[in-house]
């Protein structure tokens, strides 16, 4: 009756044991499944950050070419008059840009000095944004009421906020 107590005894160990391995296994596969799904929420993270901040830029400079088209209209009517006077100062430096550009002769100047008008256009555009979404942000405003303020979205706001804080 002893040795029939101690081998049920002996088999109930190695059934414990065996149990205790299994679980210690699973957790660890666990464990190691959290850490993986972290890691892709980081990268899935990063991904969508760029492809919002891709787009935005390509809207950006969609929206540029329609106002540089709005703004090319009245400029060549006050050109075509030849009256200053009518010119608001942006057009001014528009039509000085325009005007050099007719006499220089055609080829890589022409780029050169159309990417860096570009550039500063940009710069101008997104540091006057950038201020007074900080501006804003410095009074207080919530970021919802700052994306109303500028018409703009909310996850704009957010990410241009996020990554100002960063700079």
């Amino acid at each position: 009756m002893v040795t029939f107590l101690l081998i049920v005894s002996f088999i109930f160990n190695i059934v414990i044991m065996f149990s205790v391995v299994l679980l210690y296994v699973r957790q660890n596969r666990l464990v190691e499944t959290e850490n993986n799904q972290r890691k892709m929420m980081n990268e899935m993270e990063d991904v969508i950050t760029a492809y919002l901040i891709e787009m935005k830029e390509e809207n950006e400079k969609f929206l540029s070419q329609i106002q540089e088209v709005k703004e090319n209209k009245p400029m060549k009517a006050a050109v075509e008059s030849d009256d200053m006077t009518e010119i608001a100062p942006s057009h001014k430096r528009r039509h000085a840009v325009s005007a050099y550009k007719k006499s220089l002769s055609p080829g890589r100047d022409d780029l050169i000095i159309s990417e860096a008008e570009q550039k500063v256009d940009r710069d101008e555009a997104e540091n006057t944004f950038l201020q007074k979404a900080m501006d804003l942000q410095k009074q207080g405003l919530s970021i919802d009421e700052i994306a109303k303020e500028l018409n703009t979205g909310k996850t704009e706001i957010e990410l241009l906020l996020k990554f100002r804080q960063f700079q």
